[in-house]
């Protein structure tokens, strides 16, 4: 329960069962590690990404080459920032406030399987 969820029952708990106790720090989303890659790169930069054993790299093309679609791939808002969004009382459109919720509940989810695994 509760309980476990303190650093010190963590480790209580963890010696009786004999687990070793690791701060698990959440990984980024796909989509925070598209972001990432996107702002950090350069056009000619080599993307690390190979679909066949002969073709030649692939490399990142100017913004003019790539559909329109993909710039709004992008711009989906992350749960930091959907619940900052919120904080500030800022009203959310209906699939953001979807978003907001469906995103709530995964996390809520993981949460909930990572203290089951103590």
């Amino acid at each position: 329960g509760m309980a476990a969820s303190t650093p010190s029952m963590a480790l209580t708990v963890s010696r009786v069962v004999g687990h070793s106790v690791r701060r698990l720090r959440p990984r980024p989303s796909h989509q925070t590690m598209a972001r990432r890659a996107f702002h950090n790169s350069k056009v000619g930069d080599v993307v690390p990404i190979q679909f066949r054993v002969q073709a030649p790299e692939a490399t990142i093309k100017p913004d003019d080459e790539y559909p329109d679609w993909l710039a709004d791939v992008l711009d989906i808002p992350s749960l930091a920032e959907l619940t900052a969004k919120r904080a500030e009382g800022l009203p959310l459109t209906p699939e953001e406030s979807r978003r907001f919720w469906q995103k709530t509940r995964t996390a809520r989810i993981k949460e909930t399987n990572q203290i089951q695994e103590f």
